[in-house]
Parts: C-alpha cells; structure tokens; sequence
C-alpha cells in the first residue's frame, strides 16, 4: 500500500509540471522585439533632435559673432563702397588674394588711405569647411583694439572668419535704392551714401542624419560718422541760414529756438553722473559775442539778425564726488575753430542722415533713443523739417590715437536741436 501512495504521488505530481510552448516563445520574443525596437527608434529620434538642434544653436551663435564682428568694424569705418563689382581694389590685395576670391563688403577707413576687404572664397585646406568662406583683408589688431599696421597694407592679412558658407540659392532682397554685393551665402546691401550696410548671411547646418539645413542670419549697422560735417546745408526755402562746418551763418533776419534734448556722462560704468551742458556762441554782426549755456532739457529762444554766426560747444564739467578727477573739457561744433585732431569730437546731422549707431557706455541712454524720444527720428533716419539740425558731442572719452575705439565714445554726451524760421 505505501508504495502505490509513492508511485501514485509520483505520478500527480509530473503530470502538473508545465512549461511554454513554442509559439509562446516566439509571440515572446516578437513582442521583446517589438519593445526594444520601439524604444530604440525613440532613443534615437531623441538623441537626433538633441543634435539638430545643438548644431542650429551652434551655426546660429557663429554666424551671429560674425555679423558682430563685421558690424562692429563697419561702425568704425568712415564709409562703404556701394559698388564693389567697379571700385578699384589696392594693388596688395589684388597680388595676394585667392584666385576665385569675390569682395562683399569694402570698408574705408578714417586713418588709412587703404580699405578693408571682406570677401567669400572656396577653402583652401580641410580646416575649413565649404562650400564657401568669408575671409577678411585687412589690419591686425591691438590689444586695446586699435589696428597695427593701418597704413602699411603689405603687412595686412587674409584672415577667415566664419566656414560653412552658402553658395547657391537666391539672393537676398536689398531695400529700394540699395544695392547689393555679393552671393547668397553673403550678401552686403549698402545704401546711396555708403553709412549703412545691410549684412546677410546663410549658413550651412551638416547633420549625420537627414538631410542639410540652411540658417539665415542678417543685422543692420551704419558706420560712424566721426566728423563735423564740412557739407555746406541751405535750407531750399531761401537763404535764411547756411550751415557748413558745424557753423550755422545767418542770411538774413531770423528767430530761433535751441533745446539741449538730452545728455549722459558718468564716471565709470556704473559710478555716479558727470554734468555737461552746452554753450551757445552767437557772433554778432559787430564782431561781439552772445554766449548762452544750456543745461539738458532747456529751451532757447532769441531773435537773430542777418550777418550772425552760431556755433556750439559742448561742455563736461567737473564733479568733485566722483573719483575721476578733474573731467572738465569742452569740444567745438565748428571743426575749423580749434586743432583738426579734435574734429571727430561733434557730429552736424539733417534731415534724412542715419543715426550713427554708437553702443552706449555703461547702460546709458543711446544717441538714437534721445533722438528718437525728442520724435525726429524714423526707421533710425533723422526726420527733420528743412529748417532744422542737430549737433552731438561727445566728451567722456578725450582724443588720443585711439579714442574712438573707446567703449566709453557714444557721441551722446550732449545733443542739441535747433530750429530756425525766418522773422
């Protein structure tokens, strides 16, 4: 009897052992399949995204850095070639250029007789990639920024600056009136005064997988108009006043009204405010002289007669809080009453000039943010009436070699309208 329990037993309890079966395990498996694969499609769905747009956020900060450098440059040029395709280029770029070189952008500048050349070229070794780049023809720099060997071009370098430029494509559209050079990987609008240049550049994006994308970047700068203007201005409603060299001159009996619409010095980029204001010099028939000072904000108004001259001196005078020590100067409208060097010290503007992009210094107001809060200026172009101008000065930063590449040289230190009507 115990060994029919045993063998009984024996017999219940293989017969409730149960594995899977085959088909089991192949559904398993295909569904494990299916799972992995699932993920892995999605892991690299991600990890493709992550590195498309890491690669757009990366050719976007370059070909930004590059428009800031080239804008940059361009503020402190005195002008722009508007037709490259005609001008004649130096002969020290001519001999060393590349052979499929083609310029873009030609700078002339205030201190050299020889233009900086921005041009786009195939690359010539595979440290930078194509299909195009944008090299720069022109001086080395200081450390302080101000350029080493401005007047000896043989000893100026071709330098890349940004790679993975277009080459085909369409162009890019220039304002009306503008006019364009260059290729759709970099394009320089520039208008009929050669102050402002409208800078457009495509990019290549190389991706691993997929296929290559193009960003487009551009910006809008005009160049720094460093001096008094020496054009003589006569308003086209007869000859009530002249205006040349900063000097305004009388033709006949008028009434003006001047107003200091604003100014900003400090000591330091966040240290306290330094006063300025601004001298009106009325030379009178008789060879006296009128002087009124002016602080921001105030309004002048006086009857002139026919024969007077009005010049303007802007004025930064000392503060004694601060730790900048003595800061009194004064700078002339009129570039012709004191030495040349200190010409670059006042701007004359009229209707229809650009406003000369300067970087306030130390979060300051902008020159055009005070031209724009006084409503004379549209789409960064000065909107005046033919009997008006406007004179800025700029006193922070005293002239030497290398003032104006300051951060402290904003040319918004004092700026004064004037209008004037016949009596």
């Amino acid at each position: 009897m115990y060994k029919r329990f045993i063998r009984n037993r024996l017999f219940r309890s293989n017969t409730t052992i149960k594995g899977f079966t085959l088909p089991e395990l192949l559904v398993a498996a295909a569904i494990s399949l299916g799972v992995v694969a699932l993920g892995g499609f999605g892991l690299v769905s991600i990890l493709t995204s992550s590195q498309a747009a890491n690669a757009q956020n990366e050719r976007r900060t370059e070909l930004n850095r590059s428009l800031d450098f080239i804008a940059t440059e361009v503020r402190h040029a005195e002008s722009l070639v508007k037709e490259v395709a005609t001008e004649t280029l130096p002969s020290a770029f001519t001999t060393s250029r590349p052979a499929d070189a083609q310029p873009v952008l030609i700078l002339k500048l205030p201190t050299s007789s020889t233009p900086i050349i921005y041009y786009v070229t195939s690359p010539s070794d595979n440290t930078w990639l194509g299909p195009k780049v944008v090299y720069r023809w022109g001086p080395r720099f200081e450390e302080n920024g101000s350029y080493q060997d401005a007047n000896t071009p043989s000893n100026w370098l071709h330098e890349p600056l940004i790679d993975r430029i277009e080459d085909t494509g369409v162009l890019p559209t220039c304002r009306p009136e503008w006019t364009g050079n260059g290729t759709p990987g970099f394009l320089a609008c520039v208008n009929n005064t050669g102050s402002m240049a409208e800078l457009h550049q495509n990019g290549r994006i190389f991706k691993n997988l997929g296929t290559n994308e193009i960003y487009k970047a551009n910006t809008t700068v005009s160049t720094r108009s460093m001096h008094a203007s020496v054009s003589t201005f006569t308003p086209p409603n007869g000859n009530t006043f002249t205006v040349g060299s900063g000097t305004v001159t009388f033709g006949a009996d008028a009434s003006m009204t001047i107003r200091v619409i604003g100014g900003q010095v400090s000591c330091g980029p966040t240290g306290p405010s330094i006063p300025s204001n601004a001298t009106l010099n009325f030379v009178l028939p008789d060879s006296t002289t009128d002087r009124i000072t002016l602080n921001p904000g105030s309004t002048y108004t006086r009857t002139v007669n026919s024969g007077t001259t009005l010049t303007v001196t802007g004025n930064l005078l000392d503060n004694t809080t601060d730790s900048c020590g003595d800061t009194t100067r004064s700078y002339h409208s009129a570039a012709n009453d004191w030495n040349t060097s200190n010409a670059k010290q006042a701007i004359t503007l009229y209707n229809g000039d650009a406003a000369p992009s300067f970087q306030p210094y130390g979060g300051q107001k902008s020159l055009i943010s005070f031209l724009e809060d006084a409503n004379i200026l549209e789409d960064n172009v000065l909107q005046l009436a033919d009997n008006q101008v406007v004179m800025t000065f700029e006193l922070g930063v005293e002239y030497d070699a290398n003032y104006t590449t300051s951060s402290a040289f904003d040319m918004q230190d004092v700026v004064v309208e004037a209008d004037i009507s016949p009596s």
